[in-house]
């Protein structure tokens, strides 16, 4: 299991593409995927895709990211987990 580490200034993008900051290299995924970004305190998935992303009860533009959350792009499957020193 690979650990990515999404800084909460920069909006982080989910791609195919091998210099994405979470690079997927699946058939299914798009070159530009989406993105992670922090707003507000909180994390979100934004679809950047034509075809747009789908999370478990359809088709969202935009999808807020809460701790034991699973985000599924393509294969893939993330576990949303807070790596902050307690």
């Amino acid at each position: 299991m690979k650990t990515y580490y999404i800084h909460p200034v920069a909006k982080s993008l989910v791609a195919r593409s091998k210099t994405a900051a979470v690079p997927l290299p699946d058939p299914t995924v798009s070159r530009r995927h989406g993105t992670i970004g922090f707003y507000g305190g909180k994390y979100f998935y934004q679809s950047t895709a034509e075809a747009g992303s789908y999370y478990k009860l359809g088709k969202n533009k935009k999808v807020e990211l809460s701790l034991g959350m699973t985000l599924e792009i393509g294969d893939n499957e993330f576990e949303i987990i807070d790596m902050r020193p307690s």
